[in-house]
């Protein structure tokens, strides 16, 4: 599936004509799941990846990965991960551990360990588990009572998954 803002509409239409191309796509324009979203810093194109569960309810799990992303290896072994009742399978984000400012950030502002923060920018996602626990509802409860300003995205996704995550090996995002 190729989500898309009508914003970027033109870059859609190159994009599509390249992937239908290789692959079966079904295209899902996301501007009503997003009107409520008010963000000043980010686009909300970054957010997509929290209204995947909701606008698929036939699917149990769904892989994101950002679109400047070079998956090398057999995505298939990706999606087979069992994530159990985790939200989602994600890799540890390195430069909370490496960087010292970053990791007292998530820790004094998120409360998440800086060895238990996560890259947003690959995810599996346990849709069933999504929906099971309203983490779409969480995220719009969230949404006005902070305003993170280092990695919006990454910072709502890690409060509400904190501990509820199955940690996919280093090798699927370096």
């Amino acid at each position: 599936t190729v989500y898309y803002s009508i914003a970027f509409y033109k870059n859609h239409e190159l994009l599509a004509t390249l992937v239908t191309f290789f692959y079966r796509t079904k295209n899902c324009r996301v501007e009503l799941f997003l009107t409520a979203i008010k963000i000043f810093n980010y686009s909300k194109t970054t957010y997509f990846r929290l209204f995947i569960a909701e606008m698929f309810p036939e699917i149990d799990k769904a892989i994101y990965i950002d679109s400047d992303t070079v998956v090398l290896g057999d995505i298939a072994q990706l999606y087979a991960y069992d994530l159990g009742d985790a939200y989602v399978g994600a890799c540890k984000e390195q430069v909370m551990i490496q960087e010292d400012v970053y990791g007292t950030y998530v820790e004094k502002v998120l409360g998440v360990e800086r060895d238990n923060y996560f890259n947003a920018g690959m995810l599996v996602i346990n849709c069933e588990q999504f929906r099971k626990n309203h983490v779409l509802e969480q995220f719009m409860e969230l949404l006005p009572m902070y305003n993170f300003v280092v990695t919006q995205d990454e910072d709502y996704l890690n409060l509400i998954c904190h501990n509820k995550v199955c940690w996919l090996p280093q090798k699927w995002n370096v």
